[in-house]
């Protein structure tokens, strides 16, 4: 099978370093001495951070936690924590009353500004140049803040937005573009 450059540039970010035939998914350590497994994320210092290894190396970008929750950080590791009797939405997307059901409820869907209808906790967009990802649930539309990552540009395709990496760099997690450093 012929692979393109950007699909090899893909396989090495997925499968790792090769050393003696063997795949290597070197761990990262953090400024804690605290060891982290190859292309795992987690979020440091007070909720501000997100953080990734890969190759070895530690990349990182900003984050917040939503409104109506508080930053739980026990000196080297936090997590974002909602309000009592509130429940998270998503990854940091937003704090609310209920707990989604295990299954959506295929009665509801929502209608954006644009008329496009989206189905109920199934369907996740992207909006306004890049600027608001979105969110279905429950007949409603709930909405947050978002930028492409450094070095990414936004573009829209078929009415869909989406970030994208410029040429040479490969998206990581939807939140870094990064050059993957092949063998």
């Amino acid at each position: 099978m012929v692979l393109s450059a950007p699909t090899l540039i893909l396989v090495f970010a997925t499968l790792g370093c090769f050393a003696n035939g063997k795949v290597e998914k070197p761990p990262c350590i953090d400024e804690f001495g605290k060891s982290h497994p190859w292309a795992v994320s987690w979020v440091s210092h007070a909720c501000t951070r997100k953080n990734v290894c890969l190759n070895g190396q530690i990349y990182h970008q900003p984050v917040k936690c939503p409104e109506n929750s508080v930053c739980k950080n026990d000196g080297i590791e936090s997590e974002c924590v909602c309000n009592n009797g509130l429940f998270m939405l998503g990854r940091y997307r937003e704090c609310v009353k209920e707990l989604p059901p295990a299954k959506p409820t295929q009665s509801h869907f929502c209608t954006d500004k644009t008329g496009k209808k989206f189905k109920n906790q199934e369907d996740k967009w992207i909006s306004d140049n890049c600027t608001k990802t979105n969110i279905c649930y429950r007949g409603s539309i709930y909405s947050e803040s978002m930028e492409c990552p450094k070095n990414g540009v936004c573009n829209s395709e078929n009415d869909q937005m989406r970030c994208e990496c410029q040429e040479g760099l490969t998206m990581v997690e939807d939140t870094w573009c990064l050059k993957i450093r092949d063998m």
